[in-house]
């Protein structure tokens, strides 16, 4: 039987058998009526014997939360290890570029590891080291193996133009005209270098014989720089290689426009000057090869005004004297201009044909056969040759040079209608075919460029 007194002795206390257990927090109790207690306080949560589910919630996305951190920070560690170890373990581009440099000269192969390196730590995408690469395969006179790598990373490339610019200037000084062209023309034309590389540009493909393409670069730098008498003038000289003799004359003559606006707009400069006279001598030797001597003596007279070096205009004048007909002047010049270049070809040539002129066939002979031996691709000394040769009853030695006179003249044509139509056919034959006519017309240079396309995938 159960004791109803508490083990002190004290009468055990009863307990109401309809008592309810404690409400969750914030409900108030109620009494044995059902009416609410308001005096009674509620109970903080978590005492009590029941939970609110909610509590669970909250317990468990901090948990999740703390989970997310913890990995976040490991990844962090883990990432940061990883950059530090290929900082430590991958070799530091800019020094390769310093010992590429460093070996430049001394050690061309041991450079072009270096660059090699380089580009490969920069994971393959490095403009400065393919320029670097290439600039090195100029210089050390492989202009086959610099084109190759030009047409195999252009893209890349490109993105250096200032070193573009560069490579070029050094494929020209080199004697590289394809490369010099090919490395100018990647220059984009938003780069600050672009006029630069147009010139560049403009200059290796005339002496390429790709006239075309240098007129349409002309186009793009008159357009962006329309006050600057330079590229009408380059404008005029490409023309004149065309034998385009009208067009050039009309080029030339703007050139000239633009360069005296140039000397009365602005406090003119030893450059300006420079500028006007090359355009006004241009514009003398294109009207006097038109056989229209007025205006041929119009422009050499204001050219010859202002030369500090009259003696520089001599074979000019001389060319102009002989188409006036006062062929004793002409031969005075041609002399001066014989002493100015004793080693050159055209004074030599104006001698002879002078000499002829004057019914000295004899001595234009003996000039014109000196002309021929120096430059056997001459067709004008051969032609001249011919004639002085028939004059003095030398028949069988005229037949032959008039004979080689046609032959070059034939072959000089065929090769400006091939490059006038080349953007229509640029088939290996056709490249093929300009290089077996520049190789026979003494275009060593302008040949190897064309063998070089024909063989282009």
């Amino acid at each position: 039987m159960t004791s109803s007194k508490e083990p002190d002795g004290r009468p055990r206390r009863r307990r109401p058998a309809d008592r309810t257990p404690p409400p969750a927090s914030g409900t108030p109790r109620v009494d044995s009526s059902g009416t609410p207690n308001s005096d009674s306080h509620a109970q903080p949560a978590g005492r009590g014997r029941a939970t609110h589910p909610a509590s669970h919630v909250d317990s468990d996305g901090r948990r999740s939360s703390y989970r997310r951190l913890v990995a976040l920070g490991v990844s962090a560690v883990v990432v940061s290890g990883l950059l530090v170890w290929q900082r430590l373990t991958r070799p530091d581009v800019d020094r390769l570029l310093a010992d590429a440099r460093r070996d430049w000269t001394a050690n061309a192969s041991a450079a072009d590891d270096h660059l090699e390196r380089a580009i490969q730590a920069a994971g393959g995408s490095l403009p400065v080291g393919h320029v670097l690469r290439c600039r090195l395969r100029v210089e050390l006179q492989r202009p086959a193996d610099a084109l190759a790598y030009l047409d195999a990373f252009a893209a890349e490339m490109a993105a250096d133009p200032a070193g573009l610019v560069e490579l070029a200037l050094t494929a020209e000084q080199m004697e590289q005209p394809a490369v010099a062209a090919r490395a100018a023309r990647l220059v984009p034309v938003s780069a600050p270098t672009r006029m630069a590389a147009l010139r560049i540009a403009v200059s290796s493909q005339r002496s390429l014989g790709q006239f075309e393409q240098a007129l349409e670069g002309l186009q793009e730098w008159s357009a962006a720089a329309p006050r600057d008498p330079a590229p009408r003038l380059e404008a005029a000289r490409t023309l004149r290689q065309q034998a385009r003799l009208m067009p050039a004359i009309a080029e030339c003559r703007a050139a000239v426009q633009l360069a005296e606006a140039r000397l009365t707009s602005i406090e003119p400069t030893p450059g300006m000057q420079a500028s006007v006279a090359s355009a006004r001598r241009e514009l003398v030797e294109l009207l006097v090869t038109a056989r229209d001597a007025a205006a041929a003596r119009e422009t050499f007279d204001q050219l010859a005004a202002v030369a500090t070096d009259r003696a520089a205009l001599a074979l000019v004048e001389g060319y102009l004297l002989r188409l006036e007909g006062r062929l004793e002047e002409a031969l005075d010049r041609v002399e001066l201009a014989c002493q100015r270049q004793p080693a050159g070809v055209e004074p030599r040539f104006l001698r002879g044909v002078v000499l002829s002129d004057a019914a000295r066939f004899a001595d234009a002979a003996d000039q014109l056969k000196e002309v021929v031996r120096l430059d056997p691709h001459h067709k004008e000394a051969h032609y001249k040759l011919a004639q002085a040769l028939q004059r003095t009853g030398q028949a069988n030695e005229a037949r032959q040079h008039l004979e080689t006179s046609a032959r070059l003249t034939k072959l000089a044509e065929e090769r400006l209608a091939l490059q006038q139509r080349l953007a229509d056919e640029p088939a290996p034959a056709t490249f093929r075919r300009l290089a077996e006519i520049s190789q026979a017309l003494g275009l060593e240079r302008e040949a190897a460029y064309w063998r070089a396309q024909a063989t282009v995938k």
